[in-house]
């Protein structure tokens, strides 16, 4: 949940009454100048046999339409959504 491995029961209720949820991406994105200042972009990393979970697939097809949400598997994937969300990149792959 979250990107946190919770073992029992017990950790995964205590986690839900403090406010954490399923469905969250990995990353967060803030941009902080332009007429998008502090619109937010999210980005959910998936290894090469992983999959989105219901709700992850749920919160993209909402965060798609917007051109807020991406999922991919590479930093290529990562790159080409921050370029397409127009974040300036200095770094090269």
């Amino acid at each position: 949940m979250n990107g946190v491995r919770l073992t029992s029961e017990r950790a995964r209720g205590k986690a839900k009454r403090q406010g954490l949820r399923p469905g969250l991406f990995d990353i967060v994105f803030i941009k902080l100048t332009g007429p998008e200042a502090g619109q937010t972009f999210m980005f959910e990393v998936k290894s090469a046999a992983g999959t989105l979970t219901p709700d992850q697939k749920r919160i993209l097809d909402i965060l798609f339409v917007a051109g807020r949400g991406a999922s991919g598997r590479s930093v290529e994937n990562l790159c080409a959504a921050l370029v397409a969300w127009g974040f300036p990149l200095r770094a090269r792959v």
